[in-house]
């Protein structure tokens, strides 16, 4: 079963709001109308979101970022990264165009981990120039992970003392989906939620 990663385009946009419409969300996402009509209609029916007419309500963000995380992990594991050690993590801020995530992430961040794991995501396309630069660092017990991916990612990212990171929002989705720091990354997900109401 092929593992629809622009669907989590959907969660992207509207973890960022507490209403929204369709034309916003279809605006936001660059998706067809019939598969952002077919995904909110999904969530709709796991109670994630509630149509109100012509907008929709999300219900709770928490279980938004659990169901995200969730298509996450399938995500994930049904991708084969690009697996070297950390001890070249430097190399990574060569790169023209990726996004971090996971524990270093997080450390850098929050501190609450020890950082000792890097998610690193780069344009699907480019993801086989990445190998061939990175090639003399591939490694049997890794600590970084390359995934090629889905451009809209990029969109959210930020940077952070010289690194490039994923929205807070998918990386604690990201911390969840790779359970080692679940719980970190439900409390950091509660704070952002917190500090984004103010």
């Amino acid at each position: 079963m092929r593992i629809p990663i622009k669907k989590e385009r959907v969660f992207r946009a509207i973890i960022l709001k507490e209403n929204f419409g369709f034309k916003e969300i279809f605006k936001e996402t660059g998706l067809s109308k019939s598969f952002v009509s077919k995904i909110l209609s999904e969530l709709e029916k796991e109670n994630l979101i509630l149509s109100t007419g012509e907008r929709f309500k999300v219900l709770d963000k928490i279980e938004l970022v659990k169901a995200w995380a969730s298509l996450k992990r399938k995500i994930l594991f049904s991708l084969k990264p690009f697996k070297i050690f950390m001890f070249v993590k430097s190399k990574i801020k060569e790169l023209k165009n990726y996004a971090i995530s996971g524990s270093f992430a997080e450390s850098l961040i929050n501190h609450q981990t020890r950082g000792e794991e890097m998610v690193v995501y780069v344009p699907k396309e480019k993801l086989e120039e990445v190998v061939r630069i990175m090639g003399n660092y591939k490694s049997k017990n890794p600590n970084i992970f390359i995934y090629g991916y889905d451009g809209h990612l990029f969109k959210y990212s930020w940077k952070l003392r010289g690194w490039s990171l994923v929205s807070i929002p998918e990386l604690c989705a990201d911390l969840i989906a790779l359970a080692i720091h679940a719980d970190v990354g439900l409390e950091l997900f509660k704070r952002w939620l917190s500090q984004s109401k103010r």
